[in-house]
């Protein structure tokens, strides 16, 4: 087995620096580009006839004269007519 000293004071030559391929920071900055967007609009007026009942009422008026039947009268003798009183009789 071989035994190495060791020794505190030992320093180490200084080394060659180690060169690596750059990192890039790519660091965006975004500015408003006003960019104009036309938007043609064509409007188109259309008219429609469309029927739509309107109505009227015509109205006649007709006068008819009645006449008491005979008839309905002799009915009412035959069964045997109630003679009517008023209220107004009757609590006097």
């Amino acid at each position: 087995m071989i035994h190495l000293a060791y020794n505190n004071n030992f320093q180490c030559p200084p080394a060659d620096p180690v060169f690596t391929d750059p990192t890039q920071v790519i660091r965006n900055y975004y500015y408003p580009q006003p960019v104009p967007v036309i938007h043609p609009v064509e409007v188109i007026n259309r008219h429609h006839c469309v029927p739509v009942p309107h109505h009227f009422v015509s109205c006649t008026v007709k006068d008819e004269v009645c006449t008491v039947s005979s008839r309905s009268m002799k009915k009412r003798d035959a069964g045997g007519a109630r003679a009517k009183v008023s209220r107004t009789k009757l609590k006097k």
